[in-house]
């Protein structure tokens, strides 16, 4: 058999890209698989370029999404699911993600749940075979364990490069979960509702609990910056959201600093408060044993739940929150129950922090693609309807009628045409630039992360 290659699709690449590279590396080090990574463009091409032997989703929330998981299976491919997000409210939406309403979530090989929580979600309503839903932890998280965790630059490296003449000042980090807040509000939600299956409803609540997140954050910030000028500020933009809003901090503030593509957990490790509101980032500064201020700050229509509510100091003004930033800067514990509540939380939502989950992903996609599960004869079914696939996309790209106009012309088919893209920044370009962060993934990235993982190895050998 033929040396096997597993495609990652991953959307966000700051946020993202570390812990699927570590189940990648695993792969690679344990199995002997190799491992290619993408963004979230253009997958149907990319299925019959690489032809992967297997393809792992972020997420099947969107139609288009379960469309490209759905043709990877009649390809012969193995899918699996590794969510990128992990924080649910509700059961409904945590199997929404899974695929449930495009009829996908049967056809994974197997699916990977941060914790029981998601995996009950999936199995009480029948849309899985038990034996394929994997119980594993997040791989991001296994960052914030040993030997991972020894990764992170020291305090004064890592905000020295973040330009603070004094690192050793109280850090207050401020996370925004508001990723839509700057957007057109009209396509949203079109696009929630004709692709994801939202109801008109939900995706209102959504955009109006933004909206009052990003207000109410903005005033605390403002607050706290101007009363102490000689602390350091961060605002962790979501890697979704664009980050120009926040550009005026930069110029009424010389304490402030705007990061957007850049992982989280190095902020959370420096960090002496963070500050947000129903965000994973809560839950990941309790694994650091960090203070947290939940900013119920107004009124919301989608409530947080109770029990991750506990975990944190949940205010309701922005005269408490400005007490509570002060009290866990000058360093309060945390309040009586709320470790218990934390630890609780993390068992139920994320299975274990023990810096294994990648391990155990990569052991999962690593049985599904040995004999019998895939033999010699599945292999050559797949290639043969790769090459099939080819040939189709083929001629229907060829009658396309900007494509016979590329070719009159010789012009590469796979230029724009379109004048307006050749004059905007590229991509990248500080916060002007409107993307997501997602660019394409190169093998020299991935490159430079097998490296650092290669030195944990030896470290631990050691």
């Amino acid at each position: 058999m033929h040396a096997r290659t597993v495609l990652f699709l991953v959307p966000y690449r700051a946020r993202d890209l570390d812990g699927h590279a570590l189940v990648g590396h695993h792969l690679k080090t344990r199995h002997g698989i190799a491992s290619r990574f993408t963004n979230g463009y253009g997958i149907p091409g990319k299925l019959v370029r690489h032809a992967p032997d297997a393809v792992v989703f972020d997420h099947l929330t969107w139609d288009f999404k379960a469309q490209e998981a759905l043709l990877a299976k009649r390809l012969g491919m193995k899918v699996f699911l590794l969510p990128t997000e992990g924080l649910f409210q509700e059961p409904d939406t945590a199997a929404h993600a899974a695929g449930k309403h495009f009829g996908a979530t049967a056809i994974l090989d197997g699916l990977f749940s941060w914790g029981q929580y998601v995996r009950r979600a999936i199995l009480d309503q029948g849309l899985a075979d038990p034996s394929r839903v994997h119980l594993t932890g997040c791989p991001r998280f296994d960052f914030y364990a040993e030997p991972c965790l020894s990764l992170v630059e020291s305090r004064e490296e890592f905000l020295g490069g973040l330009g603070f003449p004094d690192p050793a000042a109280p850090l207050v980090l401020w996370a925004t979960s508001t990723p839509y807040v700057a957007r057109d509000r009209k396509r949203i939600v079109r696009r929630y509702v004709r692709r994801g299956h939202w109801t008109l409803q939900q995706i209102e609540d959504e955009l109006h609990d933004e909206e009052r997140m990003f207000a109410e954050g903005c005033a605390l910030l403002r607050r706290l910056a101007a009363a102490h000028p000689a602390w350091n500020f961060v605002i962790k933009v979501h890697p979704a959201e664009w980050a120009e809003p926040y550009a005026p901090f930069l110029r009424e503030f010389r304490n402030v600093r705007i990061a957007h593509t850049e992982p989280i957990r190095g902020f959370l490790v420096h960090a002496d408060v963070l500050l947000q509101r129903n965000c994973t980032t809560a839950s990941e500064a309790w694994m650091l044993g960090k203070p947290v201020v939940d900013l119920e700050i107004g009124t919301y229509r989608i409530p947080a739940r109770a029990e991750y509510k506990a975990g944190s100091l949940v205010v309701a003004t922005q005269e408490e929150a400005a007490g509570a930033v002060e009290a866990c800067v000058e360093g309060a514990p945390l309040p009586p129950g709320q470790r218990a509540a934390r630890e609780a939380f993390l068992r139920e939502f994320y299975h274990r922090i023990d810096g294994r989950a990648a391990e155990r992903c990569a052991d999962h996609i690593a049985a599904c693609l040995r004999p019998p599960a895939h033999d010699a004869a599945a292999q050559a079914r797949k290639d043969a309807a790769v090459r099939e696939e080819a040939a189709a996309r083929e001629a229907r790209e060829g009658r396309r009628l900007v494509n016979r106009f590329k070719d009159l012309f010789k012009i590469p088919r796979g230029a724009s045409l379109r004048v307006w893209k050749r004059l905007l920044p590229e991509e990248g370009r500080w916060f002007g630039e409107r993307s997501t962060t997602e660019i394409e993934i190169t093998p020299e990235m991935v490159d430079e992360l097998y490296q650092r993982y290669d030195s944990l190895a030896q470290d631990v050998r050691a």
